[in-house]
């Protein structure tokens, strides 16, 4: 009976770690160019679950930046509408004296 060598259970978990995370990472970064053939691929090399996470993680990326640039629009109309407010504030004021602008 052949004995394995004895490796500590601790550092093949870290080594099968690193494996997926770098495989994990050529796969992100070729997802946005990969067709049918390719993620056929993927899923036979690496498995579902991990071709999942990988498409879960970059559809949240894409998902994160599309929020940005929506709030970026948000914050600039929502500036333009306080803007406004404040204007038409001023000039209430100016009605109600009768015309003369008061200062509180």
């Amino acid at each position: 009976m052949r004995r394995r060598a004895h490796r500590s259970p601790a550092r093949s978990r870290a080594q099968d770690l690193d494996r997926i995370t770098a495989r994990l990472i050529l796969f992100i970064w070729r997802i946005k160019h990969m067709d049918a053939n390719a993620l056929m691929t993927a899923v036979t090399t690496v498995g579902f679950p991990i071709v999942a996470y990988g498409a879960m993680f970059w559809y949240m990326i894409h998902l994160q930046d599309a929020h940005k640039s929506e709030m970026d629009t948000l914050r600039k109309a929502l500036d333009e509408n306080t803007s406004a407010i404040n204007q038409l504030k001023e000039l209430v004021k100016i009605w109600i004296s009768g015309g003369e602008s008061h200062e509180q």
